[in-house]
């Protein structure tokens, strides 16, 4: 599973379409949410999760690009990064649930969260296409 994102209006074909598998966009875009919930609508946040064809305007985009870039460069990635994977190392399994999936097969819930990256290339590539994308819708 994964989240396709399509640009509205792209500065070139390069910046047409964005991908993230799940591991990966679920830190990201909560790491944009955090960066930018003074811009961004609860809806715009919580769909953002989803893959329900949720557009985010080019104005609204390209300050969440900014933003990624700038937070690069005055410490904020890093310390969210730091705070990010401690959390992972300091996971105690007695803390996460064992659930049955439809097959009845039990999982812990301390498999997946351990399994989220929060990575900066990825991140980055995200920035540049907020920046390039004319707004995108998140599929």
């Amino acid at each position: 599973m994964g989240y396709d994102l399509y640009a509205v209006k792209p500065n070139s074909e390069k910046f047409g379409y964005f991908r993230s598998n799940i591991w990966c966009w679920i830190p990201l875009w909560n790491y944009v949410a955090i960066l930018s919930k003074d811009i961004l609508t609860d809806d715009d946040i919580e769909e953002g999760n989803y893959n329900n064809d949720h557009i985010i305007n080019n104005e609204l985009s390209v300050i969440i690009g900014n933003r990624i870039l700038e937070s690069f460069s005055n410490n904020v990635f890093k310390d969210f990064k730091d705070k990010f994977e401690k959390e992972k190392e300091g996971l105690d399994k007695e803390n996460y649930k064992v659930c049955s999936n439809s097959n009845n097969n039990t999982i812990s819930t301390e498999s997946f969260y351990k399994n989220y990256i929060l990575d900066k290339d990825l991140l980055e590539e995200f920035a540049n296409f907020c920046i390039n994308s004319g707004g995108f819708q998140i599929s």
